[in-house]
């Protein structure tokens, strides 16, 4: 596959693209404008490829960012739970999985509350939507409404209508057969407010990554659900469409932070580790015990980071609509996440950080080279051992991780290898990685940051299934301090840096020289290796 190159913007360019975001008193930097002027062409050819209006001036590119959490499942949706109870006027939430559990209890809780803050007020009873994607063959329309038989049942596990008086509760299967799944994770609350997020509504052992977004780009955030939605239902209503942005109230995400984070403070004869244990232990894997057990709070765990800047920034949608057929060509690289992606690495002057549970995707590794072999880029990427390793395996995916990284650092010359840094992502508590295959500490985050200026994260993974055919919603923000606060949270959240770092030949090895083992074990190389870019 021919992967596009991009030549550097002109000045008349760039200001079309300056003027056509409306960015007011807010200036982006020209990295921010040269992707932007990339992702808005290649839209010429695809109007729906970014999942919103097609019109570039219809949106004010400007937002705030004022908390990211970082931490597990559980924290991610009590973010969720305080947002939804304080709804106004409706409801949005898009998920790939949902698997009834702890975490979508949050949810089922929350609309409980919200109905009874409604009646309580005498205010109207509101809409609720949520997309999710439970694709099946027998699917005959790619949207289907399901019943409340099938949505209060043991697999989803809402709450019924008699539960919720002041809610309209709507729930939608999206799915586009065969690959087009339904891919991003959201929430949207009042058109006013949004969450970005890396994870599903699911337990698990992942560590991910959520933001909290306001501003005028929110409406855009919102115009991609309602268009996810494609009405359906004649009797569905989405009375935020016109909503005024709002402004985040810091005193309150503070205390919430505060809260969250105070679960971190070691108790009456606790170590520094313990509490950020039973924090990556949730209820999922209750039982684990972690192998760090150093004593310095210098790096500490932050699940909740309340940034120190929150003036209006630069920020817009990198999305990429379903690409249901099988294969991949030219159409379903042509897509503002992809083009996003491939145009920061090569504008990056010195350095990119990415972090993703799986990097195979045909046109990046190629990308990754030519940054490291042409100009000198510094590219770190924390990738999850064994994560997904089967499904990655088969014909066409792309393969393993394991496998991506011996050919990364077998394909780049030995003047360039120390330009590569891939680490194996590492628990906070663990003093080695864990093969994902154990299901004790994984990491499910999707972020690239480029030149410490410029971050996308959202639902993206860098592999074949997110580059060619998942519908994916990402943000990309314009903001050293957002990305240097980003930086600062990954790194006293795991131990990857410490004691994930790969060896330039792809190999992990112990304090000792010992080779990381797994259940897998030497099966998933070889497979990996017969697989391989296929």
């Amino acid at each position: 596959m021919e992967v596009p190159e991009f030549k550097e913007p002109t000045p008349e360019e760039l200001e079309t693209v300056l003027q056509s975001g409306r960015y007011g008193d807010v200036k982006p930097s020209k990295l921010f404008l040269s992707i932007r002027h990339y992702v808005l062409d290649s839209l010429k050819s695809d109007s729906e490829g970014n999942v919103v209006a097609p019109s570039t001036t219809q949106y004010q590119h400007i937002g705030q960012v004022p908390l990211t959490v970082v931490s597990t499942v559980p924290d991610v949706f009590q973010h969720y739970y305080e947002l939804i109870v304080n709804a106004k006027s409706d409801v949005i939430i898009g998920t790939n999985f949902w698997r009834n559990g702890q975490s979508t209890k949050l949810i089922g809780d929350a609309l409980i509350e919200l109905s009874r803050r409604l009646e309580a007020s005498k205010r109207p009873a509101i809409p609720v939507r949520i997309i999710l994607d439970r694709g099946s063959i027998s699917m005959t329309n790619p949207r289907q409404i399901i019943s409340e038989k099938d949505y209060t049942g043991s697999g989803i596990g809402l709450p019924s209508s008699k539960e919720l008086p002041y809610i309209s509760l709507e729930v939608m299967n999206y799915h586009n057969f065969p690959l087009g799944t339904f891919h991003p994770k959201f929430l949207i609350v009042d058109g006013r407010t949004a969450c970005i997020n890396s994870c599903n509504l699911q337990d698990n052992s992942n560590l991910e990554m959520m933001c909290h977004i306001e501003g005028p780009i929110v409406q855009m955030i919102y115009d991609m659900a309602v268009a996810s939605w494609s009405s359906t239902s004649a009797t569905t209503t989405f009375p935020s469409t016109s909503a005024e942005p709002s402004q985040p109230d810091i005193p309150t995400l503070t205390r919430e932070a505060e809260a969250a984070n105070a679960k971190l403070l070691p108790g009456p004869g606790e170590t520094f580790m313990q509490p950020i244990t039973r924090v990556l232990n949730n209820t999922y894997q209750p039982d684990v015990v972690g192998t760090d057990t150093a004593t310095d709070s210098s790096r500490p765990f932050i699940p909740y980071a309340v940034h120190s800047s929150v003036l209006p920034i630069p920020i817009t949608l990198v999305n990429r609509k379903p690409f249901s057929p099988l294969g991949r060509n030219a159409e379903s690289l042509n897509a503002p996440q992809n083009i996003a992606w491939l145009s920061a690495i090569q504008f990056a002057q010195s350095d990119i950080y990415i972090q993703t549970p799986d990097l195979n995707a045909e046109p990046v590794v190629p990308a990754i080279l030519t940054a490291i072999t042409k100009r000198n880029i510094t590219i770190t990427i924390c990738l999850c051992l064994g994560y997904n390793d089967f499904g990655e395996m088969i014909p066409g995916q792309g393969g393993t991780n394991d496998f991506i990284v011996r050919k990364l650092y077998s394909s780049l010359p030995s003047t360039h290898k120390h330009l590569l840094k891939v680490w194996w992502y590492t628990g906070r508590d663990m003093l080695q990685p864990i093969n994902a295959l154990e299901v004790i500490r994984t990491c499910h985050i999707k972020l690239m940051i480029v030149d410490g200026q410029v971050g996308i994260m959202g639902s993206g993974n860098q592999d074949t299934q997110s580059w060619f055919h998942s519908q994916e919603v990402n943000i990309m923000l314009d903001s050293k301090d957002i990305c240097t606060d980003w930086m600062k949270q990954l790194m006293g959240n795991q131990n990857s840096k410490e004691y994930g770092v790969i060896g330039q030949d792809g190999e992990w090895r112990g304090k000792n020289g010992e080779v990381l083992g797994g259940r897998l074990g030497g099966l998933a190389k070889r497979a990996a290796r017969l697989v391989g870019l296929s």
